[in-house]
């Protein structure tokens, strides 16, 4: 395995909370995935993952794409500065 691919082995422990898995990583793209779990569920009466979970899953998936791009300097950290997500009906 490349080290690249090495260091996006290491999940986030909130990423490791909800089961979070990187599925493929490169070319400036990835794909994740986190399966359902009960514990996961925001509503009860439809059982619904919780919004919290959706929105992590869109912030990790967001910072390992820009780490896969190719002018990544490796060891530069990255926070998300903002992020803002609209549910329509």
């Amino acid at each position: 395995m490349d080290p690249f691919q090495e260091n996006l082995s290491e999940l986030p422990p909130h990423a490791k909370a909800i089961g979070m898995e990187l599925m493929e990583a490169g070319n400036r793209r990835c794909k994740v995935r986190v399966p359902y779990a009960s514990h996961l569920v925001g509503d009860p009466d439809t059982g619904i993952i919780h919004g919290g979970v959706i929105t992590a899953t869109l912030d990790n998936a967001s910072g390992w794409s820009v780490r896969c791009h190719e002018d990544w300097a490796d060891g530069v950290s990255m926070a998300t500065l903002d992020i803002r997500i609209d549910y329509m009906k």
